[in-house]
């Protein structure tokens, strides 16, 4: 239950119902609802010059999610993971012009959307101390008015991960693949597909007390835009290129 001064209360319940027939096999049916309450931004906002204006009269827009999922245990070292789902998706705050005031924008709660999908994933674990996953998304994001397909949501996306013990348990290294597919933009056009890599080397043992990482985000230098917001005068923005983050963490 949750209770904001200017929208009431909000109860959001989150409900699952789990068989297992097999000792290695699990089954899960769930749904849940959540909300999320306009920003100060979306509120109150106001510039004449940039052709905005505030809209206090809001409302928290709301979600209500379906999924199904199977669970299996394959031998000592394997776990497969497979899922669909349901999103309903209603009183989605987006930008439209003022009725009052054709010259202004402002948010208002005037769509609904409808997102199915299905998800699949294999994480395997060894005792040597190598671990990997992989997984794949399909998604179908739809306004339920217009049909077309949702602003800066991709179809396809797929992640890998592998942990490669180097030095024992002291040092560790991870490598990750993230792939996401074009996706719209408010133009109507497409942000290309985009494939990163990142690596990660870790330790945390060989002083007592001390965590150290060294991070090296998009390894390649992978060159690839971002779908815009309504704020932009650009339709897409170009995303940093290669980048890295050491990161030291001594506990007494």
């Amino acid at each position: 239950f949750d209770h904001y001064e200017q929208f009431g209360g909000q109860v959001n319940p989150r409900l699952a119902l789990i068989y297992t027939p097999l000792a290695q096999s699990t089954i899960k049916l769930i749904y849940g609802e959540a909300f999320r309450a306009p920003n100060n931004y979306e509120l109150y906002y106001t510039a004449a010059g940039l052709g905005l204006k505030a809209n206090p009269n809001l409302k928290p827009e709301t979600i209500r999610t379906y999924e199904l999922i199977y669970e299996q245990r394959l031998f000592d070292n394997y776990r497969l993971t497979l899922s669909g789902f349901y999103n309903k998706i209603s009183d989605m705050v987006s930008v439209v012009a003022d009725p009052s005031d054709p010259s202004l924008d402002s948010f208002d709660n005037i769509s609904s959307a409808s997102v199915r999908g299905a998800e699949a994933e294999l994480e395997a674990k060894w005792r040597s101390g190598f671990s990997g996953r992989i997984s794949y998304s399909y998604q179908q994001a739809k306004d339920d008015q217009t049909g077309q397909r949702l602003v800066n949501s991709p179809q396809h996306s797929a992640k890998a991960n592998l942990v490669l013990p180097l030095v024992g348990d002291q040092l560790l290294s991870g490598i990750e693949l993230q792939y996401l597919g074009n996706r719209r933009t408010l133009a109507g056009n497409r942000a290309g597909d985009q494939l990163i890599t990142n690596l990660t080397l870790f330790s945390q043992k060989w002083i007592k007390g001390l965590e150290c990482s060294l991070s090296l985000y998009n390894l390649f230098d992978q060159r690839y835009d971002d779908p815009a917001s309504s704020d932009h005068a650009i339709d897409s923005i170009r995303q940093d290129g290669f980048g890295w983050r050491f990161k030291a963490v001594y506990s007494f």
